[in-house]
């Protein structure tokens, strides 16, 4: 299989995220006096509020919306920092002349807001990205979303529904790269489904999240990296 396409997602493989996260979701469990259910680590991945309701199961709605706030605001104050060398490691990527891309349930605020506070260069890293919005703001998107980069899509469907996927795949297809000749790399079930829904090869990050490699192998994923940089010797393998 000869990879053209490598599309990144951002949390759990540019930002490492699950460990703030996760502890967010044990101090809302503890203030809120509710179990947090690590045992639907599976479900990691979804939306923040599908999160909350796996993570966080029996809780009342109004229990739900104050502790989405709280997880928003929470993230918002904390160092959620980069993993190390990984910018190095998309650079080294595109250099092998693979067009490169961003997907992510993440919206363009949030993306710019990670971009300036680590000085990511999405436009010299990535030849298109795609963010998530929410369903009103995606359909005024032209008006209301300025957009960080000159190939810069939004949906406002979420993983691990395939047409997440839609933005992206169009654009591929009018550079002439196939399904087949593309791949996401990600660190979760969730995006793992809707690459496979979507026809679309797919590379699990582990150690970088709370899933194992048991949970990836359980459901036949065929590749499967312990980090990061051990992607660009993988990508060599399959050309």
């Amino acid at each position: 299989m000869r990879i053209k396409a490598v599309i990144f997602d951002f949390d759990g493989i540019i930002l490492d995220s699950a460990p703030v996260a996760l502890k967010i979701l044990a101090d809302i469990a503890q203030e809120e006096n509710l179990k947090l259910e690590i045992k639907n680590k599976i479900h990691w991945g979804l939306s923040g509020r599908m999160t909350l309701e796996k993570f966080l199961p029996g809780a009342s709605w109004r229990t739900k919306i104050r502790a989405y706030r709280k997880w928003r605001a929470k993230e918002s104050k904390r160092l959620v920092p980069l993993f190390p060398n990984v910018l190095e490691m998309i650079s080294t990527v595109k250099g092998k002349g693979i067009v490169t891309g961003l997907l992510t349930n993440r919206s363009v605020n949030s993306i710019r807001f990670y971009g300036k506070k680590w000085n990511i260069g999405y436009k010299h890293l990535f030849d298109f990205m795609q963010t998530k919005e929410k369903r009103i703001k995606w359909f005024f998107n032209e008006f209301l979303t300025k957009k960080i980069h000159s190939y810069h899509f939004t949906s406002y469907i979420y993983k691990p529904d395939k047409g997440c996927f839609n933005p992206a795949l169009k654009f591929l297809g009018k550079i002439g790269v196939r399904k087949e000749e593309i791949i996401y790399v990600a660190d979760t079930v969730m995006d793992f489904n809707a690459a496979q829904r979507a026809g679309i090869g797919f590379i699990a990050i582990i150690g970088h999240g709370p899933l194992e490699r048991k949970d990836f192998e359980s459901r036949s994923v065929k590749y499967i990296l312990d980090s990061i940089k051990e992607l660009p010797g993988l990508l060599a393998k399959l050309k």
